[in-house]
């Protein structure tokens, strides 16, 4: 498939099961999701427990001074699902109180003729109450099965035409630390918070919290047999090609019209698949993986946690696991799935008024899941303790016109918020946008008010868009500016927070737009086919649609691919080339244990260490740490600085790796907004330096041996 090799056919696949499998062996044992909402649902949240199973294992690998493994997190999976099924076998079977009667003067809102959506059209007329799923015909189930794997085929597609292959190098800059601290958690078996992202290579410390949910599920790849490069490649792909559709299908399946929620889910697969923003923005402007990947999985979430909600004693556990592994990938996102619950639940309140019974045990397992979650969080929560401070120090970052101005108009904000636009690095002036889902988005807020239907869904969609409006225009108060510290401050990522809820808008734009004209074709079609084909019609005439949405919307897909392939398979700017290859290739065969390579992070030489394992001094572009930063700073002073000379001694800097081709970065202070990372001053000229000895010359890179003179013993 476009450049990937039978290998990396076999490596997706069993990348998948490490993906999925831990998570659905906890889910379908148990037995709350599966009963509450469906296969599709538990396949849709897999990834999050296994993601939370993984950071379990880390942890008590952490504690215990054992190596993190696949192993391990095996056994926390066997012990978690031997505690599930105790757990089910305690609780007994409960069933879940009958719905109320149907009492909502919404539920015929804009029905026009009566269809009974496949064989459960009565059932469906009898269970209007809140919190409950809607039974679906299987033709409305196959229609939205097919349309999520035709966005799974899609988004392989455009990964693979992006990457090329799964061993490419990512050149963006936070993939230099997505990749080093993926190498790390495989070479070490350290995954505990904290321990994923030391200042130092060799020793371990200081300890440094980085959110490795995703790192440490890509580390266990690595750890099979292949290199971290290729392992978090894969990963990524599994995530956003496979995992995220399969979300937003569960998702579409908390929708209750007409039975049509699966095809609304599939076609917000397929929108998923197409969208621009947030995966293939921040992969493409900045590499940013965690954040990404977090959003990418929201959909899944919002489906499994309300599921969860019917079957209180068996919820906590899974609930409480899915909570877990979001905030293992990226903690910020936990305000996402928060919200997208949150208006769910009130919007279904709000709707279908349901009884104090209903909400309790609702509120019982979805409580009980975060109480569990929070107690799991807490030593991530100690090992990041000042990170969110860090975070919401960093200026505003918000698109701004060619002249340099900010777009934050009440109307640019507005364009920016509905218009779902390229932007960024791809579309500097902000012209291009993908209207035709915008469009769509906008006819299923109008198709849901209209028909006062999932106000859940509304509710979510208008309170992430009016609050990227209230962020872009600076006038949202310490709210907004708090939330918004959790994300950089920046657009690129606050822009995915109703990503989700937009796409899930397309598909019921698509079924609202479906069932209107089975509707008024009706008559005609009574001519030539009776019922029960007849009530089937809604369903095709929406799987119609599908298909005329995925030929609109296809030419996306090659935007997409081509916003991939500049920054892995054919890279505007590069950080690792054949040059820095041979580089490696030479220190791999001369430095010895306990040596360190001075760097700069910037350049791609942290590759050395993903790649061969050899240490380097600096795994961050400005520095780590003081001493790291010194070095930077003055290292070419090594022949006159005191301080230099104890620091390459201390640190048994051996080597030196200059690159003289390195792309330019944003270095934004409070204090400099504008600033930007040109290399560091320590790293010039250092031909001029006679402590150094150049050894390696490779085009652009350059290696130097530090003399012996500088770590012979002081005379005198």
């Amino acid at each position: 498939m476009l450049g990937w090799s039978a290998r990396d056919l076999l490596l997706l696949a069993g990348t998948a099961l490490v993906v999925f499998v831990p998570g659905l062996l906890v889910l379908v044992a148990s037995d709350a999701v599966r009963r509450a909402r469906g296969p599709v649902v538990v396949a849709a949240a897999a990834p999050l427990v296994t993601a939370a199973l993984a950071y379990l294992a880390g942890f008590f690998c952490g504690v215990l001074g054992v190596r993190f493994n696949l192993a391990a997190v095996l056994v926390v999976t066997a012990v978690v699902v031997a505690g599930v099924v105790l757990l089910r076998r305690a609780t007994g079977r409960r069933t879940v109180p009958a719905p109320g009667p149907d009492g909502d003067a919404a539920s015929g809102a804009g029905g026009g003729a009566a269809f009974a959506v496949g064989d459960e059209g009565a059932a469906f007329a009898r269970d209007d109450s809140a919190f409950a799923p809607e039974p679906m015909g299987r033709p409305a189930l196959a229609v939205g099965a097919l349309a999520a794997l035709a966005a799974i085929l899609i988004s392989l597609w455009t990964w693979a035409a992006g990457l090329g292959r799964l061993a490419v190098v990512p050149q963006e800059h936070d993939t230099v630390t997505h990749t080093l601290i993926t190498a790390y958690i495989a070479r070490t078996g350290e995954a505990a918070p904290g321990q994923e992202w030391p200042a130092d290579l060799i020793t371990g410390v200081p300890d440094r919290y980085y959110p490795a949910g995703l790192h440490r599920l890509a580390a266990l790849i690595a750890q099979l047999g292949t290199d971290p490069v290729t392992a978090l490649n894969a990963v990524s792909v599994v995530l956003f090609a496979v995992a995220m559709p399969l979300g937003m299908l569960a998702l579409g399946t908390l929708l209750r019209w007409r039975g049509l929620g699966a095809v609304a889910g599939g076609a917000a697969a397929l929108a998923a698949a197409f969208a621009y923003r947030p995966v293939f923005a921040m992969m493409h402007d900045g590499g940013v993986l965690s954040n990404a990947a977090a959003l990418a999985l929201v959909g899944g979430a919002v489906a499994a946690l309300l599921a969860t909600g019917r079957r209180p004693a068996r919820g906590v556990v899974p609930g409480g696991l899915l909570m877990v592994g979001a905030f293992a990938i990226y903690p910020p996102v936990a305000v996402a799935i928060a919200g997208g619950v949150a208006a769910w639940v009130v919007g279904d309140a709000l709707l279908y008024r349901p009884g104090a019974r209903r909400v309790r045990r609702w509120a019982l397992s979805i409580g009980g899941a975060a109480l569990l979650a929070a107690l799991c969080a807490v030593p991530t929560l100690l090992a990041a303790a000042g990170s969110a401070a860090r975070t919401a120090a960093i200026p505003r970052d918000v698109p701004t016109s060619p002249s340099g101005e900010p777009l934050s108009s009440l109307g640019q904000a507005a364009r920016l918020a509905l218009g779902m636009p390229y932007g960024g690095y791809l579309d500097p002036a902000w012209h291009r946008g993908q209207v035709i889902l915008a469009v769509l988005v906008l006819v299923g807020v109008v198709a849901s008010i209209v028909l006062r239907r999932h106000a859940g869904l509304l509710l979510a969609w208008a309170a992430w868009t009016i609050f990227a409006v209230l962020f872009l225009t600076d006038v949202g108060g310490p709210v907004v500016a708090a939330v918004a510290g959790l994300f950089y401050n920046g657009y690129i990522r606050i822009s995915g927070l109703v990503a989700a809820y937009q796409w899930l808008l397309v598909g019921v734009a698509v079924t609202a737009v479906g069932f209107t004209l089975a509707t008024f074709l009706r008559p005609a079609l009574g001519r030539y086919v009776r019922p029960p084909a007849l009530d089937r019609a809604p369903v095709l005439v929406s799987a119609v649609l599908v298909l005329a949405l995925t030929a609109a919307a296809a030419h996306y897909a090659p935007v997409n691919a081509r916003a991939l392939s500049e920054r892995y398979r054919a890279p505007e700017f590069t950080r690792v080339d054949a040059d820095d290859r041979a580089a490696f290739a030479y220190l791999d065969n001369h430095v010895r244990p306990g040596e360190r390579v001075m760097n700069n992070a910037n350049d791609g030489s942290t590759y050395l260490y993903v790649y061969d394992g050899i240490p380097v001094v600096n795994i961050q572009t400005l520095g780590a740490e003081p001493y790291t930063r010194k070095l930077l700073e003055d290292f070419d002073h090594l022949d006159t600085d005191a301080q230099v000379r104890e620091l390459v001694r201390k640190y048994d800097i051996r080597w030196v790796y200059v690159d003289a081709e390195e792309p330019v970065i944003a270095a934004a202070t409070p204090e400099d907004p504008g600033q930007v990372f040109l290399g560091p001053p320590g790293l010039e000229d250092l031909a001029d330096v006679t402590s150094l000895r150049e050894v390696f010359a490779a085009g652009s890179v350059t290696v130097y041996r530090v003399k012996e003179s500088v770590f012979a013993p002081a005379t005198g």
